[in-house]
């Protein structure tokens, strides 16, 4: 029975026949996500794999940034308020991803929390910009398998349009802040 891994990609050199199974990869008898294929780039030993292209990587969580902020805003305008709020979380997730490669020049740690990801590219954001990432982050879980995910105090149109213009907001900080085009 073949393992699920998304954590630790621990490969041998002489495993590098890659095939698509149901979504995911299948290596040698491993699942790995999409995400982690893609950048992958040659199999070797070492805890986090990357394409030696950080250009390519960096161009990937942008354009992932992007795709998810503009599905973000169809589902908002479909009515889907809390797939709207959760999208938001992953265009910043995505653009966050970026920061780090281009920052520390390899692949950041599998987490989805954004105040673990902005600790983690070391970058000193205003106070508004902070606030901000922590209310967008609340939707990460919660707008698809709590309850809540249904209550209409909380995903309505009002609050999905609003979690949109923070979420507008952060990623025009950190365009500007590093010069990034999306």
């Amino acid at each position: 029975m073949p393992v699920l891994g998304y954590r630790k990609p621990f490969l041998r050199k002489k495993d590098t026949h890659l095939r698509i199974t149901s979504g995911l990869f299948h290596l040698d008898n491993r699942f790995f996500c999409q995400e982690q294929a893609y950048l992958s780039g040659s199999v070797g030993e070492g805890r986090h794999y990357m394409t030696k292209d950080t250009d390519k990587a960096v161009k990937f969580w942008l354009m992932s940034s992007k795709d998810n902020f503009e599905t973000a805003s169809a589902t908002l305008k479909a009515g889907r308020y809390n797939f709207a709020m959760f999208m938001c979380q992953q265009a910043v997730e995505a653009l966050l991803k970026a920061v780090f490669i281009i920052l520390k020049n390899e692949r950041p740690e599998y987490i989805h929390k954004l105040p673990s990801l902005v600790e983690l590219t070391g970058i000193k954001v205003p106070k508004s910009v902070d606030m901000k990432i922590l209310k967008i982050d609340a939707h990460y879980i919660k707008a698809r398998y709590k309850e809540d995910r249904f209550n209409e105090k909380i995903y309505n149109k009002r609050n999905a349009a609003s979690l949109l213009k923070d979420t507008e907001d952060v990623i025009r900080w950190y365009t500007k802040k590093l010069k990034l085009e999306i």
